[in-house]
């Protein structure tokens, strides 16, 4: 009777806790749709917030660190239909944090200013269309933060938001012939000026497009035949001295990475072929070797997986969770101060954001 009493106790302990793994924090479990998180200390107090796209909810959320692992859900922006993609920086140089967002939506591309905490939007473009992936660089090296934004409709297009003279003047950077799932940006080619990588969901390609003046690119085909790429990330995996690519399929859960050759090619190498469809894929150096490895995010298999870089580009297998339903996207920050990088999730069908601490 004293053994059935203790497991019914532990049982019930186990249930109070939410299922919780060790090492695993909730931020938020009301993100209806959370599609895609960016993480920043947007408000400047020394802690990690971190921001939430809601695609169902069709808003973007502030997820505020106050300490002790505790957050507190605020809404920056409302009535927008399919929020996809936020990321922040300082735009307008006035010294604190704004964000941008994407959405399926009549206003697809959303710069919210920060006024000493209050966030005013802006719409910068305006007309209806399916905007997926949005990055922050300044493309023309004016010293001005521009905006780099991907539609995903049938001609998957790549666009720049130049900062130019007081506003921001839009300009094509490319097209990937349909679906563009992601984008990173980095000087591929050693010429000074940044380039960005995009993946075509629907032409089963990985695209360069390289920078060339007067803001115009040449574009190249890098991988062709890769099902369904969806994510695409930018380092240096082998410590050559130049940047890799790692990508992510979403089709049959391949994860490769493409190896720069510094002669304009790329060789591709397999780390693994999941089986799940695996929406995002990131470079961080989990355990501080001094290697960048790659961090998947299998959707279907509700997991996520740290492949380790032994520093030779042998990757070691390590299930980080389990149990993240339908995780959609993820981001490598240290959440903790510890000096070592945690992953933060967005899963879309819980509606929750949470982190992981990997090395602990």
């Amino acid at each position: 009777m004293k053994i059935t009493s203790l497991l019914l106790l532990v049982i019930m302990g186990f249930m109070m806790s939410g299922c919780q793994e060790k090492g695993e924090y909730t931020a938020s479990k009301n993100v209806q749709g959370a599609h895609h998180c960016f993480t920043v200390d947007i408000d400047r107090d020394g802690d990690i917030d971190i921001l939430a796209a809601a695609y169902l909810a069709g808003k973007v959320f502030l997820l505020e660190n106050e300490g002790n692992d505790k957050f507190e859900k605020k809404t920056i922006g409302t009535g927008k239909q399919m929020t996809t993609c936020v990321v922040a920086a300082d735009i307008d140089s006035d010294g604190d944090l704004d964000i941008v967002a994407t959405a399926k939506d009549n206003d697809p591309v959303t710069l919210y200013l920060n006024d000493n905490g209050r966030f005013e939007p802006r719409a910068l473009v305006e007309k209806k269309a399916n905007a997926y992936k949005v990055d922050i660089y300044d493309m023309d090296q004016n010293g001005k933060d521009d905006i780099v934004f991907s539609y995903f409709n049938k001609e998957g297009d790549v666009r720049i938001l130049y900062q130019k003279h007081g506003t921001f003047v839009e300009k094509p950077a490319g097209f990937t012939g349909g679906r563009t799932s992601s984008i990173a940006i980095a000087d591929m080619d050693d010429d000074g000026k940044p380039d960005i990588i995009a993946s075509s969901a629907a032409t089963d390609r990985v695209l360069l497009f390289q920078q060339k003046p007067g803001d115009t690119f040449a574009e190249k085909a890098i991988l062709t035949g890769f099902p369904t790429p969806f994510s695409v990330a930018v380092a240096d995996i082998d410590k050559d001295g130049d940047p890799d690519i790692a990508v992510s399929s979403y089709a049959n859960g391949t994860i490769a990475w493409l190896e720069n050759t510094r002669d304009g090619q790329f060789m591709y190498h397999t780390i693994d072929i999941t089986g799940s469809s695996v929406p995002s894929v990131l470079l961080a150096d989990l355990d501080r070797d001094g290697d960048f490895d790659v961090v998947a995010a299998l959707k279907s298999h509700n997991t996520i997986i740290w492949y380790e870089n032994d520093g030779f580009q042998r990757f070691v297998y390590h299930e980080i969770t389990h149990h993240t339903k339908d995780v959609f996207n993820i981001q490598a920050v240290d959440m903790d101060n510890d000096g070592y990088p945690e992953i933060v999730a967005a899963a879309y069908t819980d509606g929750t954001v949470t982190w992981y601490d990997v090395i602990r």
